[in-house]
């Protein structure tokens, strides 16, 4: 969540810079809106509820996030703005790839291999679902793309909202359990 709160204030910053303040306002007020209603969901209505009923409360807890996800993905996906960064985060190792080529051979190869990580899908898909929610990762794996949802996309989706609602009952679980215990 932090490193995408860098990415975004990096956006705005570039924006504002390269006069796009409408656009800049735009990316923020999105970007603020997706935060405010993961906070909310996720951190207040979510350990409540689980807190009381327990795995059921954290089951009927999971549409709802699926919904909120699927919403805030909708929206992104119409007004066609990188309101996530991830526009900026691929210029920024398009950057790091322009240094890295100037470097003498060993530096520049540690580079290339820290860059080429994160072209993992697979383990971006966990890791992204595992530590933030379905809107996030369908959007950074869709690399920027907008328009129309493909089949590929809602594959992505159903998987990574299964994953992250899970992830987030574990965790939670574990929370609760430690307040709980004496």
């Amino acid at each position: 969540m932090k490193l995408a709160l860098v990415l975004v204030i990096l956006l705005v910053v570039e924006l504002c810079i390269a006069g796009s303040l409408r656009r800049a306002l735009t990316v923020a007020t999105g970007y603020g809106i997706y935060i405010f209603l993961g906070q909310l969901y996720d951190y207040a209505l979510w350990p409540i509820v689980q807190g009381y009923h327990g795995m059921t409360g954290a089951v009927a807890m999971s549409p709802g996030a699926v919904a909120i996800n699927f919403g805030v993905l909708h929206v992104y996906q119409r007004m066609g703005i990188d309101w996530l960064g991830v526009g900026v985060l691929q210029t920024l190792q398009a950057r790091i790839r322009t240094f890295a080529n100037r470097l003498p051979a060993l530096p520049s190869r540690f580079l290339h291999a820290v860059l080429r990580l994160p072209r993992s899908r697979p383990l971006a898909f966990v890791a992204l679902s595992s530590l933030t929610d379905s809107f996030l990762t369908t959007a950074y794996l869709r690399k920027g793309r907008f328009g129309p949802l493909e089949k590929r996309d809602l594959a992505i989706f159903a998987g990574s909202s299964v994953l992250s609602c899970a992830a987030w009952t574990l965790v939670n679980e574990g929370v609760l359990e430690l307040i709980k215990s004496p």
